[in-house]
């Protein structure tokens, strides 16, 4: 538990904090409208998805009416109401609801708490209505089901996305394949699609970029924005987009192509071609570290519309205005960097190690994100790591031959292992306690 919420807190949602005015977000009739049958699926901030039948809601009014019930009870319920619409309308107990942030695009995600309470004061009623009189509940059956079923057939054949299992399943046969041909043991490197999608590196089992979750980190979503790759939503996911430079600083050796066209821009050549996937190879991919300058520490990531040149230009140390869209000069800087490449000599997911013989003094750059947990080492000593463009482990290395381990422990995992560890040992002296007094 310990390391996962200390890999909350690096979330966005942890800074978030209630600025906005205080505000409801939809008329009261609205709402109510949203018990109706038939009623559109809400999605990107719309009113909240409240149907439950019809019979339902009526059946709750037919509760504050009742006569055998209470002025307390109608108090309470009156209560309950105005508590409701409160907390799905209302932006700042919205904001309370959600764990003390604005949700991303799907309205009201506590609706289902309400549809039960809806649901339990209904069946209170027709438990007493089936009691006094029989025939009322079954036609009530009757109805509640009827309409349930008629508002199911008109969502599902006029509201959702209708798909086939060919569209999931299309590229399975040529992607195991590829993966399977392709997949490295004693090297790392990436993969991608060219048309930018999400988690498809853990749909088809290579190490890809494009990531869905709604967990990303604030330093991976900021790193993502500035350098090119797609955010989708409220910031809660990236899509990569391949370009020539994050090809190469990222270590993307092979590319996928499905149905749509490669863009001429790409320094790749086609590798391997199979019934529905072409495969691309990049000839300037870089290994997973490797030397820069220096000067990289110094760059600023916000506000620059050249920025992946920007980058390039840095790591070789290159002080001009350049641009490297020609293929020869492209060449010639990701050359620069491949003289003074780390070798791994061993890798796992979480622990590296490799040669170098650095040129002269500078800053091993890695396409590693410092989100923590990783510790450096250098000839055996542990290393301070800097990061890199805001988000990336760097480990500053002397002129030289050095070895350099890399070392991952998810934050919080020591402390976190301790306290299970520290109770059962304290369960057990309670234990013997308790049996010691018994006897």
């Amino acid at each position: 538990l310990l390391p996962t919420y200390l890999a909350l807190k690096k979330t966005i949602s942890s800074d978030l904090t209630f600025n906005d005015k205080l505000k409801f977000y939809h008329s009261p009739l609205k709402l109510l409208a949203k018990l109706l049958p038939f009623s559109k699926i809400s999605l990107v901030f719309e009113a909240p998805n409240l149907y439950c039948s019809l019979v339902v809601a009526v059946l709750c009014l037919i509760y504050f009416f009742k006569k055998n019930h209470t002025l307390r009870s109608r108090v309470i319920f009156i209560s309950l109401a105005i508590f409701t619409y409160l907390s799905l309308n209302f932006n700042l107990f919205d904001f309370i609801w959600h764990g003390f942030h604005f949700p991303n695009q799907l309205p009201a995600r506590q609706s289902f708490i309400v549809i039960f309470v809806m649901i339990s004061l209904a069946f209170s009623v027709f438990i007493q209505i089936d009691r006094e009189r029989k025939n009322m509940a079954n036609i009530l059956t009757f109805i509640l089901i009827l309409g349930i079923s008629a508002n199911s057939i008109y969502t599902l054949s006029n509201q959702t996305w209708k798909s086939k299992v060919e569209n999931y399943t299309m590229y399975d046969a040529d992607m195991e394949y590829i993966t399977r041909k392709y997949e490295s043991e004693d090297q790392f490197y990436r993969m991608e699609f060219l048309t930018p999608s999400y988690n498809l590196g853990q749909r088809y089992g290579y190490n890809g970029i494009g990531y869905y979750s709604a967990t990303i980190s604030a330093n991976a979503d900021n790193f993502c924005e500035n350098i090119g790759i797609e955010i989708y939503a409220l910031r809660v996911s990236s899509k990569y987009v391949p370009s020539n430079i994050l090809n190469a600083i990222f270590g993307v050796k092979y590319l996928f192509k499905t149905e749509d066209d490669l863009d001429q821009s790409l320094f790749l050549y086609e590798k391997d071609s199979l019934d529905k996937v072409t495969v691309y190879e990049n000839p300037y991919v870089l290994p997973l570290a490797f030397s820069v300058d220096p000067s990289v520490l110094d760059l600023d990531m916000n506000s620059n519309s050249d920025l992946q040149n920007e980058m390039l230009r840095h790591m070789i140390g290159d002080k001009s205005s350049s641009t490297y869209t020609n293929e020869k000069d492209f060449a010639r800087a990701i050359n620069k960097l491949k003289d003074n490449s780390l070798d791994i000599t061993s890798f796992s997911k979480t622990d590296i190690t490799g040669i170098i013989d650095n040129s002269k003094d500078s800053i091993l750059y890695s396409s590693i994100p410092d989100d923590g947990g990783w510790s450096a080492y250098v000839d055996g000593k542990k290393t301070e790591i800097v990061t890199i463009f805001d988000y990336l482990c760097g480990i500053p290395l002397t002129e030289g031959k050095h070895t350099v381990r890399l070392v991952y422990t998810p934050p919080g995992i020591e402390l976190g292992s301790l306290i299970p560890l520290m109770s059962i040992i304290f369960f057990f002296i309670y234990s013997y306690r308790i049996k010691k007094m018994q006897k």
